[in-house]
């Protein structure tokens, strides 16, 4: 199987100083798979952009600096951003793309290869994820994995026609229509297992983290990463409470991350 990790970025540059030390821990996506990332940040240097890249044991790497690719801001630019790529490169070209935003970190290849393989064993064309909490129909846009068919590139540029009105639909919700529409198979992974409260490394041995001493400590020793958590904890005691009462409460009801949640929402609202 031929496998690319795509990366598209716009915001995130310190990120990439922990990206290398993730890969080398990896066997088989530095041995096997190739590196596509994409910045359409004018404020980012290619040279140095390349610079922090270039650090990432990757059997290729291949760099696309558009900075004039991002018509699509905030809201569609990621999409914008693949539809870019794709129309300089083949993507078809691999069997499977991966797609991360540069605060993702593989942390555990087994895990994430190993539920893209049961998903094209099922003859499916998407690994994807719900997004936690959303109340409508959701997609998550951080991470998924697909197959780069061609009848699957209208997905991307869906956010097109939007560019032209003033309604914004979160990323995510067209995500959500776009595959249904273009009629893709899919498999859902086990992504968030463990609640939404606290950032660690996830069903899919993938970690979206925003600390970034978080990340240094877990390179020094993986465990030392909880002092971090703990220090939080202590700093914001309230939704420590919460984070630990909902972990409780699903773990006892045996009640799904979506149900709880709106059980607590409930709570909130005083119904």
């Amino acid at each position: 199987m031929k496998i690319a990790v795509l990366y598209t970025s716009y915001r995130q540059f310190r990120e990439l100083d922990f990206a290398p030390a993730f890969y080398a821990r990896t066997t088989r996506l530095k041995a096997e798979a190739d590196i596509l990332f994409h910045c359409n940040n004018a404020s980012i240097k290619e040279a140095d952009l390349r610079e922090k890249l270039s650090k990432i044991p990757a059997r290729s790497l291949l760099i696309r600096h558009a900075p004039q690719q991002n018509s699509g801001g905030y809201p569609y630019g990621q999409f914008e951003a693949i539809v870019d790529l794709w129309n300089q490169v083949d993507l078809t070209q691999w069997d499977w793309i991966i797609h991360l935003h540069p605060d993702l970190y593989i942390a555990d290849e087994t895990r994430l290869l190993t539920a893209i393989e049961q998903a094209d064993r099922e003859g499916n064309d998407f690994l994807l994820t719900k997004v936690f909490g959303h109340r409508s129909p959701t997609f998550g846009t951080d991470f998924f994995a697909f197959k780069p068919k061609p009848q699957f590139k209208p997905i991307f540029e869906s956010y097109l026609p939007l560019l032209k009105t003033p309604l914004v639909v979160p990323l995510e919700a067209l995500f959500f229509i776009e595959v249904h529409r273009a009629g893709a198979k899919y498999t859902l992974g086990p992504r968030f297992a463990h609640g939404h409260y606290h950032r660690d490394i996830d069903g899919l041995g993938v970690w979206h983290e925003h600390d970034l001493d978080r990340l240094a400590a877990y390179l020094r020793k993986p465990g030392s990463r909880w002092w971090r958590t703990a220090g939080h904890c202590v700093r914001h005691p309230r939704s420590a409470f919460r984070a630990i009462m909902e972990f409780v409460g699903r773990r006892w009801y045996g009640m799904p991350q979506e149900s709880l949640l709106k059980q607590w929402s409930r709570i909130e609202e005083g119904d």
